[in-house]
């Protein structure tokens, strides 16, 4: 009997050493791709081809950069959440729980969260098709419902935008409908965008 104990906790030792391994390597395989498409392409081109490139209404790399960071979070979740179950389910298996009970209790209470989550789902997704979309950036003067101001972040919940009284407001991104950018207007039409304030 001591020697099955020792032997189940070897192998959950390995199971936990190897998920803390992969989710090493697929934090910095992340962090790595998304510092390769973050560089500015147009830097071998110099600055005032760049700043034709934006004029003409080309990549706006600092927005590109925000955007890939973020998605780049969001694959860092994902991949730690799917790393931690396997990794969670393994482990119980070896010391023999049984895994059909809990995986339908699991289905339950996914079920019983998701109904409880709608607003924060909603949010997430809403805040991946506007990154996707690329509908604004950091900088960027927009009127979201009532508030008109400069985006000061862009996340995958929450933008902050600050209005011309120096008052931030921070917008859930489930709640937008309507999504006025007058900086892409400007930059679309060939002129120099609106001036923060």
């Amino acid at each position: 009997m001591p020697d099955s104990t020792l032997h189940r906790l070897i192998l959950t030792a390995v199971v936990l050493l190897v998920a803390a391994v992969a989710k090493l390597l697929l934090t910095l395989l992340i962090r790595h791709s998304v510092a390769l498409i973050t560089q500015p392409k147009a830097v071998d081109l110099g600055a005032r081809a760049a700043g034709v490139l934006v004029r003409a209404g080309g990549v706006n790399f600092e927005r590109q950069a925000q955007r890939m960071r973020t998605l780049g979070s969001l694959l860092n979740n994902i991949a730690n959440v799917t790393i931690g179950g396997i990794a969670a389910f393994t482990a119980l298996a070896i010391w023999g729980v049984p895994m059909g009970p809990l995986l339908a209790s699991a289905g339950i209470g996914g079920v019983a969260v998701g109904f409880g989550a709608q607003s924060l789902v909603r949010d997430y997704l809403t805040g991946i098709f506007m990154l996707s979309e690329d509908q604004f950036g950091v900088g960027d003067e927009v009127r979201i419902g009532v508030v008109t101001g400069i985006v000061q972040e862009v996340g995958l919940r929450v933008t902050k935008v600050l209005d011309a009284d120096g008052v931030v407001w921070y917008i859930r991104n489930g709640e937008m409908t309507t999504v006025g950018n007058a900086t892409q207007a400007a930059t679309s039409a060939g002129g120099p965008g609106p001036t923060p304030r």
